[in-house]
């Protein structure tokens, strides 16, 4: 799956555009046992589910042959059909990955959701070498204009993951046709599927 980068640009300004809020809830997702992954009810609810999204895990080829990791993209829907999900990666500031959601009645975005890397990601074993390692995180801040109920999201949670494990991305540039050197910059992307969902605190 190829990133498009008119998109990823559009997305990263409008983020800019929003000042950012603290998220809602007192609830400490990271008191959580890191053997759980799926956060627990009812301490979290979940807000929003994005069942067997599909992902790539991003790469480019140096000049000395080797990759150089560039982060992720995520496109998924939810399971009532009503929001579109993208988690995109961007190295400017703020670093890190940004989930997106989108009214697919409407197409307006209705939620900004930055990763908190206060904390690192709690992983669990993958169900395969094959396969991208079950994870939770912390969202926050959520960018103003949020509103809720995803204004009040504090944490997400990467489950019943397909594909992107450590066997499948390659160990260096090999690319037909010539040697890595040849090929400085090219991009090299590892598909997976997985499910996201998005929790709040509970009442």
């Amino acid at each position: 799956m190829r990133r498009s980068s008119c998109a990823v640009l559009l997305l990263v300004a409008a983020w800019a555009a929003f000042p950012t809020v603290r998220t809602q809830g007192t609830c400490d997702p990271t008191s959580v046992p890191p053997s759980t992954i799926a956060l627990p009810s009812p301490q979290f609810q979940p807000v929003v589910t994005f069942p067997n999204a599909s992902g790539s895990l991003n790469y480019t080829c140096n000049a000395n042959g080797t990759l150089v990791y560039d982060g992720l993209l995520v496109n998924g829907t939810s399971d009532d059909g009503e929001y579109n999900l993208q988690i995109y990666f961007t190295s400017v500031s703020p670093p890190g990955s940004v989930s997106v959601i989108t009214s697919n009645s409407t197409g307006q975005v209705v939620a900004l959701l930055p990763t908190n890397y206060s904390t690192p990601l709690v992983t669990g074993p993958p169900p395969s070498p094959a396969d991208i390692a079950p994870a939770r995180g912390l969202i926050g801040p959520v960018a103003a204009g949020t509103t809720p109920p995803f204004s009040n999201i504090v944490a997400f949670s990467r489950t019943q993951t397909m594909g992107g494990g450590n066997s499948t991305i390659p160990q260096n540039c090999t690319i037909p046709g010539g040697a890595a050197t040849e090929h400085a910059g090219y991009p090299i992307q590892v598909p997976f599927n997985a499910t996201y969902t998005y929790y709040s605190c509970g009442s």
